[in-house]
């Protein structure tokens, strides 16, 4: 075994700090990272929003048929049910085609 004043440090010749602390220019330095990373996200998020509903327009992801033909009974949520799958779909990229022909 090494002895106490041997540490891997020394045996690499690496220079040790001559107190436990850190340079002060290396705290204000990690500070100001810690600091400025939030608001280049806060900035950086609007221009990836705006890029993703670019994309989001351009081309649905696949599409979606909502037959809603009915015999007899016509339910009263049927409207609402069609218009939350439409937005579903806008939300979610895909398109949604609406029919109560079954031709």
């Amino acid at each position: 075994m090494f002895p106490r004043s041997r540490t891997w440090a020394r045996s690499l010749n690496a220079t040790l700090p001559t107190s436990g602390r850190r340079p002060k220019r290396l705290t204000a330095a990690t500070t100001a990272i810690a600091l400025a990373a939030p608001v280049i996200t806060l900035l950086a998020a609007p221009v990836s929003a705006q890029a993703a509903t670019t994309a989001a327009a351009a081309a649905p992801d696949f599409k979606v048929l909502v037959f809603s033909k009915t015999t007899g009974f016509r339910h009263d949520s049927i409207p609402e049910g069609i218009a939350a799958v439409q937005k579903l779909g806008q939300d979610n990229n895909f398109a949604v085609d609406t029919t109560e022909d079954s031709a």
